[in-house]
């Protein structure tokens, strides 16, 4: 009972300083609408390209965004002393680091899943689409997320962690990045999309699982 009072109480922290910080949470909303909205201005506004387009364009976006918002993931916390705190501590750090990453996710992942059917209407998409969207960005924004803070345990406490995480997140994310856009074409062309959406699920929620295992050994590591 101690542990779950523990991690709800560091829920709670999460949620409450993610929200404190208003720009923090709109600077990846705005970006990703302007990406997404203006990427059409500068292509053939033909419906057929838009169509073509539109879900890797998406998917890009998605991912930019993320690491908009990520790149500070454990760079606060190390500045304060709370990682520190945190591997001295009885609790165990992979758990703590998971209440961590459901925070981020929470409050700066899932809105981009929100308005993403919003910004699909610049690309003419169907409403079918635009269900398969949201259960694309899901997986992918919640693997977007794990591969990021594991990004961001390898960059900790560097001076230019801010550009070195997209060089070390970037090509690990190039395939989910592919199932994701070969997931909303498929759903546009009336093609099976059961087995890519299981595919990228499954790649999700392995990889969201076994990330906090993996950064608390990197930050073992690194900080002892």
């Amino acid at each position: 009972m101690a542990e779950v009072a523990v991690l709800k109480t560091l829920f709670q922290r999460e949620l409450l300083l993610a929200f404190r910080n208003k720009s923090q949470l709109l600077n990846p909303i705005l970006f990703f609408l302007i990406t997404v909205s203006l990427f059409p201005l500068a292509t053939d506004p033909s419906a057929q390209t838009l169509h073509l387009l539109g879900p890797g364009v998406i998917a890009v976006a998605a991912l930019l965004a993320t690491l908009l918002s990520i790149d500070g993931l454990l760079q606060h916390d190390y500045r304060t002393g709370c990682l520190e705190q945190w591997l001295l501590s009885s609790h165990e750090l992979s758990y703590l680091i998971f209440i961590k990453l459901s925070a981020a996710w929470l409050v700066l992942a899932a809105p981009l899943v929100l308005v993403a059917p919003c910004v699909a209407l610049f690309y003419q998409l169907s409403s079918s689409t635009l269900l398969v969207m949201v259960l694309t960005l899901l997986p992918t924004t919640l693997l977007l997320v794990a591969l990021c803070g594991v990004g961001a345990a390898f960059t900790v406490g560097l001076r230019q962690a801010n550009l070195l995480l997209p060089l070390l997140v970037l090509p690990l994310a190039v395939p989910c990045l592919i199932f994701a856009s070969q997931t909303l074409l498929a759903s546009q062309l009336g093609l099976p999309i059961v087995a890519c959406l299981s595919l990228l699920t499954g790649f999700a929620l392995l990889g969201f699982i076994a990330a906090p295992f993996i950064i608390a050994a990197v930050l073992r590591i690194g900080l002892v």
